[in-house]
């Protein structure tokens, strides 16, 4: 991240309609070289998606509920 001068992003792993890639084989397998680099962090642990929010502005904004839950997100926030 900090050789590309700020953060990553990326949506699924997966072409529309198939599953999601739960490895970099996996995702490998579904895109080969079209892609210029993937970074291995080891099989996905769940099928479910991402928790995606929007922290750009002064309110945390839920985008997508995924493996971890908006409440629990909330709960953390409120800790700090």
């Amino acid at each position: 991240v900090r050789a590309c001068g700020g953060a990553l992003t990326a949506t699924s792993a997966n072409p529309s309609a198939l599953r999601p890639a739960r490895s970099a084989a996996e995702a490998l397998d579904y895109f080969g070289e079209s892609v210029d680099l993937v970074v291995d962090g080891g099989a996905a642990k769940t099928d479910q998606p991402s928790t995606v929010v929007d922290a750009s502005g002064t309110d945390v904004k839920l985008v997508r509920e995924g493996v971890i839950a908006w409440d629990e997100i909330q709960r953390a926030l409120h800790r700090n």
